[in-house]
């Protein structure tokens, strides 16, 4: 499974979003790590320690894996290391730099072999869920990691791509679903279903229609 967060990761609000996420795995251990790759030239201590702080609440010792820059998301014992966990967690900060580490890495290659088995889940929020997609927006289109068919746009309640760019949305969206998220709000997008759950709302564009989905709605893209 994949879960697109708005963004705001790891703040109040989130709790209910979290607290669905970690019941898919049902009554199995939970083992939880934080990657903070999109904040690696910002603060990525801070980053993944704001994770691990949050997680506490809800009883899970999360984890940190420092994956940095291309070294480490090619490193055999981190790639390795990358099997021990059930949920994985991308955080926010900088798309480019987080794109630029993970595209075509073995790192990427092993979690999205994992992802293929069902043993994990991945949780990307606003620069990890940008990542995901087939596409990510950078003042044109650019080729993104394809984990997921579409188009993100994190922070939708504060985001005007659409209105100010509404052509070359509109071309993307006839084959690909383009997904705004709300801050505090997450996607989870499971064989071509999603469903939302949040304190705010997912802008669905796809096939020249435009739905506006909340907490606890779902839809099937075909």
């Amino acid at each position: 499974m994949i879960i697109l967060h708005g963004g705001d990761e790891f703040t109040k609000g989130c709790e209910k979003i979290d607290r669905s996420i970690l019941s898919v795995k049902g009554n199995s251990s939970h083992a939880v790590v934080i990657l903070p790759t999109a904040a690696a030239n910002q603060n990525p201590l801070k980053a993944v320690n704001n994770g691990i702080d949050y997680f506490k609440k809800f009883g899970i010792n999360a984890e940190k894996l420092m994956v940095l820059d291309n070294t480490d998301a090619n490193n055999h014992e981190i790639v390795n290391s990358i099997n021990n966990y059930n949920i994985i967690y991308l955080t926010g900060g900088d798309p480019d730099y987080l794109l630029y580490v993970l595209k075509d890495s073995l790192l990427i290659q092993r979690i999205k072999e994992n992802l293929s088995k069902h043993k994990c889940i991945l949780i990307g929020s606003s620069a990890g869920a940008m990542v995901l997609g087939a596409k990510m927006w950078r003042r044109s289109l650019v080729a993104s990691l394809g984990i997921i068919n579409g188009l993100v746009l994190p922070h939708y309640e504060s985001n005007n791509l659409v209105s100010n760019n509404f052509e070359i949305i509109q071309e993307f969206q006839e084959s690909m679903p383009v997904m705004g998220i709300d801050s505090k709000t997450s996607c989870f997008y499971n064989s071509e279903k999603l469903q939302v759950i949040g304190t705010g709302k997912v802008v669905l564009f796809f096939k020249n229609e435009k739905y506006v989905l909340y907490n606890g709605q779902s839809f099937v893209i075909n």
